[in-house]
């Protein structure tokens, strides 16, 4: 069931019904918290804490305790929407990157069926070529601690949809 929002519209007296559904894009949570420590060095938020040498983020001064912020910044995130699929009579569809990586037909038809609209086959093979081919692994852009990375794993563990996640796997 989709979740159903009632919006008064009060310029032209008028009801509108919404149909809510969320559709989550779940990725490695490496490659999420690697791009989040990318993005703020590259927008000077972290600048004085690390620096890049041949592309890969390095530890600097206080790198190591903006990963871990980060790592607590990005799980409290996926705990939270990890939730909606709990909220009832919202419809919360997840689908894994890596998994529309390799099955793009029939992870596109899982969202058309989703969404409840039909979608061709030509259609959804036209989505296919649109993709990328592989999953960007960002993960290897920075310099993780052992520490770091058991933290994230156990982490992963204790989120159901990210429990099949390491630093390894896609």
């Amino acid at each position: 069931m989709k979740l159903q929002v009632t919006c008064y519209v009060y310029d032209h007296m008028s009801l509108l019904f919404l149909l809510l559904a969320f559709m989550q894009v779940i990725r490695n949570p490496f490659d999420n918290i690697a791009t989040e420590l990318i993005y703020s060095v590259d927008k000077g938020r972290l600048k004085v804490i690390a620096h890049r040498t041949n592309g890969t983020l390095i530890d600097g001064e206080r790198h190591s305790f903006d990963v871990l912020r980060t790592i607590r910044k990005h799980f409290n995130h996926a705990i939270a929407v990890d939730r909606l699929k709990w909220v009832e009579g919202l419809d919360v569809l997840q689908i894994h990157l890596s998994d529309l990586v390799l099955s793009p037909v029939s992870e596109l038809g899982r969202l058309c069926s989703f969404l409840g609209i039909e979608c061709s086959p030509r259609y959804l093979e036209g989505c296919q070529a649109a993709l990328f081919k592989e999953v960007s692994q960002t993960r290897n852009k920075v310099q993780w601690t052992p520490d770091q990375i058991a933290t994230v794993e156990q982490l992963a563990a204790q989120v159901d949809s990210l429990g099949r996640y390491s630093y390894t796997s896609w």
